[in-house]
């Protein structure tokens, strides 16, 4: 567990999934509002996610139940997966500790990678200065992803 300002970054469990999908959709409006929640593919990563302890939250202090960000990643392609920030907690730090968890998580890592919104996309006015400010660099535009109905671009950071 790692402490912020009013709350704390922890591991999901399994018992954490209904709060967590409870979260997923208030902010699935962020994510070209593709239906997340009921997403089968999405579901089973998450639980993929939880299993091998990869999926990390922040909850806040005043009330326990509530998660106001959340993030999966891959430590066998050092790939942020899905990061979100509840919109009424954005601009605290909460998504940049998420990402730090992640960056000690996979200390010996010297490559990590994100796919976000390609410039122009409303979607991406937040992500793509938020993974820059944490020195992710714009890469190859990703066109034909089998998992994404609109082009998204490969961010890298490189220590």
């Amino acid at each position: 567990m790692t402490k912020g300002k009013n709350w704390d970054i922890k591991v999901c469990q399994l018992t954490d999934f209904d709060r967590w999908f409870s979260f997923v959709r208030l902010v699935q409006t962020d994510f070209h509002d593709v239906d997340l929640v009921n997403d089968e593919n999405f579901r089973t990563g998450i639980i993929h996610n939880i299993k091998r302890g990869t999926a990390i939250f922040v909850e806040d202090e005043n009330d326990k139940d509530f998660i106001i960000g959340a993030m999966i990643f891959s430590p066998s392609q050092n790939h942020i997966g899905w990061l979100a920030v509840h919109p009424n907690f954005r601009r605290q730090g909460i998504g940049s500790e998420l990402v730090r968890y992640m960056f000690k998580a996979l200390h010996q890592v010297r490559e990590f990678k994100v796919k976000t919104f390609i410039e122009g996309d409303s979607s991406g006015v937040a992500s793509r200065p938020f993974y820059q400010s944490l020195g992710f660099v714009p890469n190859e535009i990703l066109n034909n992803e089998e998992d994404y109905s609109h082009p998204v671009q490969l961010f890298i950071k490189k220590d």
